[in-house]
């Protein structure tokens, strides 16, 4: 089985247990902390469905039609979204039109997928989450289960795990399923992300309750903020890089190994929409960098459903590849780095803030030579 005999290219989709119909494979942890399949011998008939599904997940990846540009009227959506709002808008009027949305929220310290059928539960969903979200056959089940009643689901994550869903839903079923998928660069393990979590709150001196990866300036539009919050009410700021697991992702330091050679990264797209930032491109209106959703629509159900979006806010159809070219991971996966192989061990032995610094010196060195110029 690929997954398990080549770990260095298992995504963690668990589209191999979800096609055991021995249920022999199950959701165990590497020494980084990432999700990864387990075979129970016992239960295993070295039937090879596992290895089909694993191959198959590539079998349903369709070239972008369209481009748009989105910024959602509501300042609350946008305020509460990572970008433009686009996903806030998609959902809730896949909501108001009886369908069940599957997107992922923080519960339990951790990230998971939800099973959405209100508006008011929404709202926990929306923002970015910078580690990979708790995802098994269980879920891709559910969604097959509730198409199968005649339920409309909206199903969005990282593309390796829209792809999953993709591979198992019937053709039959289809009619009533929209796949989302994000433009990803890549997930660390929810263990980093813990480590980061429990140094800050030893720091501070109170439990952190919040943690908001990308938060939006409201003092400069468009300049994204890490934001913590704890138990005794104090709120903790920082901008960019200033923040330990922020820059960490930035040098795409504890990913998982197969982000570095991911299959979805490039013009192949799992979803029938894919949805992240619109950066770099000239912008003007509403439109402003870092509030601006960039969205691809790649069948006809995806062109369909960015038409809804007009009402919802400003919708301007944008040249593809212009858009892509904005956006590495539509592009190549990201560069590994050469520390990558010892960082997680660094991490665990030094804490993490300290490590990301060691590991990161060059963007110190930038910030010192900035203050330099600056001064000089």
């Amino acid at each position: 089985m690929p997954t398990l005999e080549q770990p260095q290219k298992c995504s963690g989709c668990f589209a191999c247990a979800a096609a055991c119909s021995r249920h022999a494979i199950a959701v165990g942890k590497d020494a980084e902390g990432f999700a990864v399949p387990v075979v129970d011998e016992t239960l295993c008939i070295e039937c090879g469905a596992c290895e089909t599904a694993c191959a198959g997940r590539l079998s349903h990846l369709k070239k972008p039609r369209a481009a748009f540009a989105f910024a959602a009227t509501s300042a609350e959506v946008l305020g509460s979204s990572a970008s433009g709002g686009a996903f806030a808008c998609l959902a809730a009027w896949w909501l108001e039109h009886d369908g069940v949305v599957f997107a992922v929220a923080e519960e339990d310290e951790r990230a998971a997928f939800r099973e959405v059928r209100s508006k008011n539960r929404l709202a926990e969903c929306l923002g970015s989450k910078y580690y990979q979200a708790s995802f098994d056959d269980t879920c891709i089940h559910r969604v097959c289960e509730l198409l199968g009643k005649g339920a409309r689901v909206l199903f969005a994550g990282t593309p390796c795990q829209v792809a999953a869903v993709s591979l198992y839903v019937p053709e039959r079923n289809r009619g009533g399923l929209l796949l989302v998928d994000l433009v990803c660069q890549g997930v660390p393990s929810f263990d980093s992300v813990a480590a980061y979590r429990e140094e800050a709150s030893r720091k501070h001196g109170s439990k952190l309750i919040e943690h908001r990866f990308r938060a939006k300036d409201p003092q400069r539009l468009g300049r994204y903020m890490t934001e913590l919050r704890f138990a005794d009410g104090a709120i903790e700021r920082s901008i960019g890089g200033q923040d330990s697991c922020s820059r960490a992702f930035m040098y795409n330091l504890f990913l998982r190994e197969s982000c570095y050679r991911c299959d979805y990264a490039g013009l192949g797209r799992p979803g029938d929409i894919t949805l992240g930032d619109f950066w770099g491109y000239s912008f003007s209106g509403c439109f402003r960098p870092g509030a601006t959703s960039l969205m691809l629509c790649n069948t006809d159900k995806g062109e369909s459903m960015a038409a809804e979006l007009s009402a919802w806010g400003t919708l301007v159809e944008a040249d593809v590849d212009a858009a892509i070219a904005g956006n590495i991971p539509l592009r190549h996966p990201v560069k590994r780095p050469m520390c990558r192989g010892f960082a997680y061990g660094l991490f665990k032995a030094i804490g993490y803030s300290k490590a990301v610094g060691m590991l990161t010196w060059k963007y110190a060195l930038k910030r010192l030579l900035r203050k330099e110029r600056v001064g000089s």
